[in-house]
């Protein structure tokens, strides 16, 4: 029953394909997640500091369990890459990024999350009653669903390795009242596998290029790499998919342009304009990774929305926080934290993969 913690170094956000960061860009007061390359620790910089994430698996909080030496404390990609079609493995580079006249600011809320979180007992249910993003009358879609409906221990792998992190991104979704069907995303870009590294050199949970990576905050070091840091990650992400949605208006053509690009997108809906087509994610022209993107988490989501129909089973996850926040003085060995964590360095570093 003792709370599980893991090591992050402060630092800045970062995020995937695509653009620049909406507004200025800042360095969050939350850090990044401990660097693997622990011998080489005491190489870093002294004044990054290391928050500790820790495992709630009680209802101890954080400050009762830190009566240990932080005295000054008081307060790949995995499953999916060996059975997907040949089109999801095809890797897009990002398009140019938009001057920042071009920008939208951030849209008003279309939607109210409800009821309130803390009523929930499942963190699915959470989800299923907030999920907002329009279905597509698509065959592309259906095809999904039949594939994830016949690999039933794929979609439970998946969850199981993304409870860890699922908790937060959900919360961070309802923060910003975005649809909570995002956060289903990390599952088709990583299948939420934050050691996730694909052909384009793309990393994380939420599959950023190093150049969109480093365009949000994200930093990239010898020692640590942000879009390995969950929450840094998630962060940037959630600041990403949001500017696109202020861009496009459209959910899907949002989603499109985090896998395609922005620029990409927009000069799609341009050749449909000059050639009077509707212009919308079923009529533009796509690629064909980008075409099955939009239809593989939409097909995701309509299965957990309703897993009895599908004859699927899902792993139990608690409407509750996986790990908490809180900042060590000093670097510290992984093998020491994980043991004064009371937890294996394994589960150490999976909540500590940047």
């Amino acid at each position: 029953d003792s709370p599980f913690a893991t090591i992050r170094v402060a630092g800045a956000r970062q995020t995937r394909r695509g653009s620049a960061p909406p507004g200025p860009t800042f360095t969050p007061a939350r850090g990044k997640l401990l660097n693997p390359v622990i011998t080489h620790l005491s190489r870093m910089i002294s004044r990054h500091l290391l928050p500790i994430l820790l495992l709630l698996s009680s209802p101890i909080m954080a400050d009762s369990f830190f009566s240990w030496p932080f005295s000054g404390n008081k307060s790949t990609p995995a499953e999916q890459a060996d059975e997907q079609p040949e089109a999801q493995q095809e890797t897009t580079i990002a398009d140019p990024v938009p001057e920042q006249s071009e920008r939208i600011g951030q849209p008003a809320p279309n939607w109210t999350p409800t009821p309130a979180p803390l009523s929930y007992d499942s963190l699915w249910d959470r989800m299923r009653d907030n999920f907002a993003i329009p279905n597509l009358d698509s065959a592309l879609v259906r095809e999904w669903e039949q594939y994830y409906a016949a690999r039933p221990e794929q979609l439970y792998r998946i969850s199981e390795r993304g409870k860890r992190y699922m908790y937060h991104v959900v919360d961070e979704l309802e923060k910003r009242s975005m649809p909570l069907d995002l956060a289903l995303l990390p599952m088709i870009e990583s299948a939420y596998n934050p050691r996730a590294y694909s052909p384009a050199h793309a990393s994380g949970i939420w599959q950023f290029i190093p150049s969109t990576g480093k365009n949000y905050g994200l930093e990239q070091t010898w020692w640590y790499d942000g879009r390995r840091d969950v929450l840094a990650a998630t962060e940037a992400a959630l600041d990403y998919l949001n500017y696109l949605y202020g861009l496009f208006g459209d959910w899907h053509l949002a989603l499109a342009s985090y896998n395609w690009g922005e620029g990409a997108v927009s000069r799609a809906l341009a050749k449909n304009r000059a050639k009077g087509l509707p212009e919308d994610y079923s009529n533009i022209g796509l690629p064909n990774e980008t075409l099955n993107y939009v239809p593989k988490l939409l097909a995701v989501r309509n299965l957990i929305a309703n897993p009895e129909a599908w004859g699927i089973r899902l792993p139990d996850i608690p409407n509750r926080p996986y790990f908490s926040v809180v900042t060590a003085p000093h670097h510290m060995d992984t093998q020491v934290a994980a043991k004064l964590a009371g937890m294996s360095v394994d589960e150490f570093v999976n909540l500590n993969p940047a």
